[in-house]
């Protein structure tokens, strides 16, 4: 497919879905699931003057595709770099309801007064949430 835009590491969506042609939701989510990963990998080559080490992992209702450089300076396949680290391609899932009530009531008090222990800038405890946060927060 050529569905790659003129500037490097874009694409054209309104093309992807053009080419996915008139189907129901399910089958553009099927195609889509087939398709994209692939469309990311070769924009991401494209608009990337480095070696590359594309990995697709799969963590619950969601498949991460990232670049996990740090596996070729391991492997000495690249020489190691303080500038170049894992970057991530794409995302692609579909939420899925959970079954059982979270607990909201887990993490009360654990950060004491927000304000008190972060300044007034960081508002809520949320505002501190960051990726590599994210898997002790059940994904939320």
């Amino acid at each position: 497919m050529g569905m790659e835009n003129a500037v490097p590491g874009t694409l054209d969506y309104e093309l992807i879905l053009k080419e996915a042609g008139e189907c129901s939701t399910e089958a553009l989510i099927s195609f889509l699931s087939e398709e994209l990963p692939y469309l990311w990998r070769d924009a991401y080559a494209r608009m990337t003057p480095r070696a590359t080490e594309i990995v697709r992992m799969q963590r619950g209702f969601f498949e991460y595709i990232y670049d996990d450089y740090a596996t070729l300076e391991a492997s000495r396949a690249v020489p190691y770099s303080l500038d170049a680290e894992a970057r991530l391609v794409g995302v692609l899932g579909r939420s899925e309801p959970k079954i059982e009530k979270r607990d909201d009531g887990r993490l009360r008090g654990w950060v004491g007064p927000t304000e008190r222990m972060c300044g007034r800038e960081w508002g809520k405890v949320t505002s501190l949430r960051t990726p590599s946060a994210a898997p002790w927060m059940d994904g939320n």
